[in-house]
């Protein structure tokens, strides 16, 4: 006969695996089910202390059985309690090590606030139509999209590919004749055949040798066109997220020097510019 101990062990198992194959699922089911179960969702205990779904999947790595990983959360809580139990976090090595995670801990706790903040204030701007169609009209040079002219040849190999680029010369042209136009058009809509190796030419004659599997090609730019800005009803959404990131920015700035003045800040000066020093002397003598 089973014993109640048992009996609630193997709901509570049945719970975590029901969980866990969810969680494992493409990205979109698992915000799915974190929205259902939560990280915090409790799958077991260790006297009063609690292991919850985000302690599972903290460490969890592909298919993994979720009893082992309980197991696991489970060993390796019980092994680190027993170790500062006899003063092992307060060791040398240890101690620095734990030292150094939970500095990086707080950087990254604290870089995530941080960020918080300023996309809690750029959200929080109110923009009028006016001040975007303000802001579109003394910037909207910056929404044009430099188009270019370009002109591919094909050919079967790359040894024929750079004959032919050799026989051109640094003044010749393709024959538009026997090459393919492509464009004027947009950098982003400029097809896969050129893309990227296109961004690489700076001034009309420059070439490319572009290679796809076992066929080649010549890219020529044939001349570079300034597109006119698009109207400010095709580029709303980019002139506000613009114009909103720059006013956020410098709230920002003028909010953060209004809390390092609350703080009084002071820095010691001395202990800055020796470690300035440091850094100096070990970047001089790396390799």
């Amino acid at each position: 006969m089973t014993s109640p101990s048992m009996r609630r062990w193997s709901s509570v198992m049945t719970l975590v695996v029901g969980i866990l194959q969810t969680l494992s699922c493409d990205s979109t089911r698992h915000s799915r089910a974190d929205s259902q179960h939560g990280s915090e969702t409790v799958v077991a205990r260790i006297g009063t202390s609690p292991i919850t779904v985000g302690d599972l999947t903290a460490t969890r790595s592909g298919q993994i059985d979720p009893r082992r990983q309980l197991d696991a959360v489970i060993t390796r809580r019980l092994a680190a309690e027993e170790a500062h139990r006899q003063g092992l976090a307060k060791a040398g090595d240890v101690h620095r090590r734990l030292a150094e995670i939970q500095r990086q801990a707080t950087a990254q706790e604290e870089t995530v606030l941080r960020d918080a903040l300023f996309a809690h204030m750029k959200s929080d701007l109110k923009l009028s139509e006016q001040d975007l169609r303000d802001f579109y009209e003394k910037t909207k040079i910056r929404f044009a999209t430099r188009e270019l002219h370009l002109r591919r040849a094909a050919f079967a190999s790359k040894a024929d590919a750079q004959a032919a680029l050799a026989k051109l010369a640094p003044q010749g042209r393709l024959d538009p004749k026997s090459s393919e136009e492509i464009g004027p058009a947009a950098i982003e809509k400029l097809p896969p055949t050129v893309l990227p190796e296109a961004l690489q030419l700076r001034q009309p004659g420059d070439r490319v040798l572009i290679q796809r599997g076992s066929e080649a090609s010549i890219v020529e730019l044939v001349e570079i066109l300034r597109a006119e800005p698009p109207p400010f009803e095709e580029v709303r959404d980019k002139v506000e997220e613009s114009l909103r990131t720059i006013r956020a920015q410098d709230a920002f700035a003028t909010e953060v020097a209004r809390l390092r003045a609350e703080a009084k800040v002071e820095i010691d000066e001395a202990a800055l510019s020796s470690l300035a020093s440091q850094s100096a002397t070990s970047s001089n003598l790396r390799p």
